[in-house]
């Protein structure tokens, strides 16, 4: 990454294998041979084209694994460096990176691998959401590891006080899904829910066989976990244990119990229907009936169609009563219903109990459409007309969620007589399209037409996947919707810290941040380098691509990789010019901004 410094200090360490103490998992595990992972085999014993994590869960450091280094510098801010294994002798690794204005005695941070490192040099836990099966993966992208240090700095170079310590931070379990006491064969997709996390876990390529599925997992403590496994024809559920499962560990032999899904046809249901956990919906709902799933359940759609566009069918598409778990598969259309023939569209495509979250997991090929019930209102993921909703967390699939005029495509629909708020928006995965109805976002919050109201959406955040969002009339493409007489839309902070993504404001909206209005508020903005690229286009007559809309509140805190680009009151540069800010190179043509890393 290349960067303007005043100096430039050289770091030289050695980064030595840290010994975990050995212990067993708690009793309700359904668990047994537990290995500790190491840092500590001889490099000399691997062949060339080993990995750095074999089966019994031995590690090694290799030449030319790249490790995150998150220290502070002399202003007292703090940036992230990257630092590479230039040799490996007798268990150890000496790393170098090249550090910006770094601070003596100050402390820093070590993340191993640099993918998993997150903008206050943490873990960035959603990353190990999506995998596929194999120990090769693991060695490659979720051998978790971190560590802490002290700079001390001698002229132009500087070391730490020490040797650094690295210790795993997530476990490993193989898992062998069985039915009837046999191995599951043909396995296309293992989900792992393990308390508010859930695992994605599909194969490279082909299908996965009988020999086990290797899984990396941050810890669990005395917490539930159920699976659910589906191959070619048929479809397994368990329904969960409390477990406990430690870091730095490896449990070789978690063989699970599977349970066939029961199929609900959604054609022969005649009344108001709930899928619970492991259950399949399918087919197309031919009557005006409620359709949830089961607080806490996992439930497959597998080419549903739900179009309640009829007078009485007052509920959403999909109404999910608590924490749910959607796994797509084929090809599914969820619409929203009417209240009677003049109504708004109060009812949300899907729709997700307030406090509680909608976790969305599929492949490319498989797709869900989410909608509205009519042109007004509603979004297609998340919230109504004054109707709140809970967290979004979409992990994969191909999606298409359009919002109703004031709805947004996944976020709130509209508030007027009453306040309506929707959680936390996370993307990690997936293709995602997301188009706001007029006055609404892309996605964030929708229109708000009432006096001394809010429309509120929570914090978004963008991982991984494929993004395109678009707003609305006045609306940003991600972020908020539109402020009219003297209410507020809000969203809270945009962190947008992997993936390819594209957000185009409407007319008089920013890219991502604010829509038009005064009383439209967006709290902050983070790109940081991790992203694989970000495009945000500014609608006619907007401010600016990023933060304001036209005739709006000012987007306080806009951070560009390391570098804080605007403070509430001034852009730095100002006016922005294409060029490298803080690890992200910026590419300014007309109404559009295109950043990607910058080569280090």
């Amino acid at each position: 990454m290349k960067m303007s410094m005043k100096s430039t200090l050289y770091l030289i360490m050695l980064l030595t294998a840290g010994l975990l103490l050995a212990a067993c998992a708690k009793d309700e595990a359904p668990v047994n041979d537990v290995v500790d992972l190491k840092f500590s085999a001889i490099l000399a014993a691997k062949e060339p084209a080993a990995k750095s994590v074999d089966a019994e869960g031995n590690t090694t450091w290799e030449v030319g694994e790249k490790i995150a280094i998150y220290y502070q510098k002399t202003d007292d801010s703090f940036d992230m460096a990257e630092a590479r294994v230039d040799a490996v002798d007798g268990g150890a690794a000496l790393v170098s990176a090249h550090l910006s204005d770094a601070k003596d005695h100050s402390g820093v941070k070590f993340v191993y691998p640099y993918t998993l490192a997150n903008s206050t040099g943490d873990l960035l836990a959603e990353r190990f959401l999506t995998q596929h099966g194999t120990m090769a993966d693991i060695s490659d992208h979720f051998d978790a590891a971190t560590g802490t240090g002290t700079l001390v700095i001698d002229g132009s170079s500087c070391s730490t006080d020490g040797p650094v310590h690295l210790y795993n931070k997530a476990f490993i379990g193989k898992f062998t899904p069985q039915s009837g006491g046999s191995p599951i064969d043909g396995i296309t997709l293992l989900t792992i829910t393990a308390g508010t996390r859930t695992y994605t876990v599909t194969p490279s390529e082909g299908t996965f066989g009988t020999s086990g599925i290797y899984v990396a997992m941050l810890p669990v403590s005395s917490q539930k976990v159920a699976l659910t496994v589906h191959t070619a024809s048929r479809h397994y559920h368990y329904a969960g244990v409390t477990a406990t499962f430690e870091a730095g560990k490896l449990y070789k032999s978690l063989s699970v119990p599977m349970t066939e899904s029961k199929v609900i046809n959604l054609s022969e249901v005649t009344g108001n229907t709930t899928a619970g956990y492991g259950d399949i919906l399918t087919g197309t709902l031919g009557g005006n009936y409620k359709i949830s799933v089961a607080d806490g359940a996992t439930v497959t759609l597998q080419d549903v169609n739900i179009s309640c566009l009829t007078e009485g069918s007052e509920y959403a598409g999909l109404s999910c009563l608590g924490d749910a778990t959607l796994l797509l598969k084929g090809t599914n259309t969820i619409i929203g219903g009417l209240e009677d023939k003049s109504a708004y569209g109060i009812w949300p495509g899907i729709h997700v109990a307030v406090d509680h979250t909608l976790t969305i997991l599929g492949t490319d090929s498989d797709r869900l459409t989410a909608h509205p019930g009519t042109s007004l209102s509603g979004a297609g993921i998340g919230g109504g007309d004054e109707l709140s909703c809970g967290n979004i967390v979409i992990k994969g699939g191909t999606i298409e969620a359009t919002g109703g005029s004031g709805g947004a495509g996944i976020g709130t629909g509209t508030s007027d007589t009453q306040s309506v708020t929707c959680g936390n928006i996370i993307i990690t995965g997936g293709h995602v399209t997301a188009s706001g109805g007029s006055h609404a976002a892309g996605i964030g919050s929708g229109e708000n037409i009432g006096y001394e109201r809010t429309n509120t959406c929570g914090a978004i955040t963008i991982t991984g996947g494929n993004v395109t969002a678009t707003g609305g009339y006045l609306a940003a493409g991600i972020g908020c919707g539109v402020a009219q007489n003297s209410g507020r839309s809000i969203c809270g902070p945009i962190r947008i810290l992997g993936g390819t993504v594209v957000a185009s404001g409407g007319d008089y909206g920013a890219g991502i941040g604010n829509g038009s209005g005064f009383l439209c508020m967006c709290e902050s903005i983070t790109i940081t380098n991790t992203v694989t690229s970000v495009t945000a286009r500014k609608g006619n007559s907007a401010k600016n691509v990023l933060g304001e809309g036209f005739n709006g509140f000012v987007c306080p805190f806009i951070k560009l990789g390391n570098v804080q680009v605007y403070n509430g009151t001034a852009w730095s540069p100002d006016p922005m010019v294409s060029g490298t800010y803080g690890g992200l190179s910026l590419a300014i043509t007309d109404d559009t901004w295109t950043l990607t890393p910058s080569a280090l």
